[in-house]
């Protein structure tokens, strides 16, 4: 029996509202929903440029010189940051996303939870991924080295996706062989979702 997976968008124009879907079909449905453990809490101690700073965490947060972290605040977001770890000072340098915050603000980080998916990505008719709070999901080819057009932001409760039929494979060409997921929920462990049909 035929897998689906079909992407669904509302378009307004002017007061007129249409629903458009596209319906992927292939042979297998693969989801992956990881339990992600709850962000770490700390403070942006030393603001140094846009894309470094000193971040004082709690202590127990367990990060690890050189180990690539997400970091979350009120109104951003920057993945993939370097640290350099002394005890609970936490030195996070490069990655990408928004400019880092004032010094003294709050900051949750986590290094991703990564969860193995091997596919080849020009057999993939769909993608979906979503996440109950504001987080990301980045699907990793063989290289390794994230997929830029797979690696997706998401405010909380949000969803995104691709089916074949609405613009461009963001894996096509890629050999896939894990998804990260990250989120800036401290208050709790959060089950997060990548999921793609294929041939």
């Amino acid at each position: 029996m035929p897998e689906t997976m079909t992407l669904q968008k509302t378009v307004t124009v002017d007061e007129t509202s249409y629903v458009q879907r596209i319906t992927a079909t292939g042979k297998v449905l693969t989801r992956i929903t990881p339990s992600v453990p709850a962000a770490k809490v700390g403070s942006l101690t030393v603001r140094t440029d846009n894309d470094t700073g000193t971040v004082t965490m709690a202590t127990g947060h367990g990060f690890s010189t050189s180990e690539k972290i997400d970091l979350f605040w009120s109104g951003g977001s920057r993945r993939n940051m370097t640290a350099t770890v002394t005890g609970d000072s936490v030195v996070l340098d490069g990655g990408s996303g928004d400019n880092l915050p004032l010094a003294a603000t709050a900051v949750t980080a986590m290094k991703p939870t990564e969860v193995t998916l091997v596919v080849t990505g020009d057999n993939v008719a769909g993608v979906s991924v979503s996440s109950p709070k504001a987080g990301y999901v980045v699907f990793v080819d063989d290289a390794p080295a994230d997929i830029s057009d797979a690696t997706y932001k998401l405010a909380d409760g949000e969803g995104k996706g691709w089916v074949s039929g609405d613009g461009t494979n963001p894996l096509a060409g890629d050999a896939v062989t894990k998804v990260k997921f990250s989120h800036g929920d401290s208050a709790a462990a959060r089950t997060m979702t990548a999921a793609i049909v294929r041939d």
